[in-house]
């Protein structure tokens, strides 16, 4: 019998005992924000941190990363390339910067467990294609990194799907419209189902955000695509903000989920569906129709501790957590 969500998180979660070192339950990385984006990569790092992960680590253009230091010292905010150099009309002084984007970014790759890209990255094409060349990088690491794939990083499978193919340790969200690009793109029609798709991705597992979530993979079954569906109660409301919160939790139950070798990134992505949805459904409560990602990101930990209860995890005589 399959485990349900909150089994499944009591399963992967890291022991709590005091006797672990600082990053152990998850170091994470968010490879996103842009000259004009930079609350996207802060909501993904903070729920990653909310979630359970201890170290964050976001790659963003040297024109991002103040502000994005500025919303939280929690971050760790590394300015990764200049929009000045390359945006340049010197397609030399592009090159080098792509080169030097490439290096900073790879170079970083085997301390993460998981990698969030997208989030507030913008669609300018050199910007993508050396993002392009990380994720291929990513994937050939000796210890492959778990992908989450959303927001601008779908815009760039939209022209290039080759980068994920095959990869089982991808986990791509697109909402509604993105779906239908992807689909599109990967099957050549828009209406294509969600286990077509899949199935010619050959690896990776969708989270197709909507009413009712959509997660499509080969994770749980031997033969074909399998799926599970998320419809808990979440917010009535749903301002800009929550899908970045989904993918920042979805990296940190992948990186437990591979680290634990127990369950698969289809049951990480339904366990991150639920949390996020459990956090909404607790900020809607109190904040009605002015709540914001803000007040959900406030609600991921309570959320998180009534799903995976502490006393579930600690050693024996850590004092439980106080009323």
């Amino acid at each position: 019998m399959m485990m349900s969500v909150d089994e499944y998180v009591r399963a992967v979660a890291p022991d709590i005992g005091g006797t672990r070192h600082k990053g152990q339950a998850g170091r994470i990385g968010i490879l996103g924000g842009s000259v004009e984006y930079t609350g996207a990569p802060f909501f993904a790092g903070m729920s990653a941190l909310r979630s359970g992960a201890e170290l964050c680590y976001v790659f963003t253009a040297e024109e991002a990363a103040t502000a994005i230091k500025s919303y939280s010292p929690e971050l760790m905010v590394s300015a990764v390339y200049s929009w000045a150099k390359i945006s340049s009309k010197d397609g030399r002084i592009v090159k080098q910067e792509q080169a030097q984007f490439e290096d900073r970014v790879t170079k970083a790759l085997p301390r993460l467990h998981a990698l969030v890209v997208g989030p507030g990255l913008g669609r300018d094409p050199r910007v993508l294609k050396s993002v392009e060349r990380i994720l291929m990088h990513a994937k050939s690491c000796d210890s492959p990194v778990p992908l989450v794939v959303d927001a601008d990083g779908l815009y760039l499978l939209n022209s290039a799907p080759h980068i994920v193919k095959g990869y089982a340790n991808a986990l791509l969200t697109p909402n509604a419209v993105e779906y239908r690009r992807l689909a599109k793109a990967v099957i050549g029609r828009e209406s294509a189902e969600a286990s077509d798709v899949c199935r010619a991705l050959q690896g990776p597992t969708l989270l197709c955000k909507g009413q009712t979530d959509l997660i499509v993979g080969s994770g749980l079954g031997s033969s074909g695509p399998s799926r599970l569906t998320c419809s808990e109660e979440g917010s009535l409301r749903r301002p800009g903000g929550l899908g970045d919160l989904l993918s920042g939790t979805a990296a940190v139950f992948l990186a437990w989920s591979a680290r634990r070798k127990c369950g698969n990134p289809v049951q990480a992505a339904h366990a991150a569906s639920s949390l996020i949805r459990r956090a909404s459904k607790d900020a809607f409560s109190v904040k009605r129709r002015s709540m914001l990602a803000s007040d959900v990101l406030k609600c991921v930990g309570d959320a998180l501790d009534r799903m995976c209860p502490v006393s579930a995890l600690q050693a024996k005589g850590l004092p439980p957590k106080p009323p």
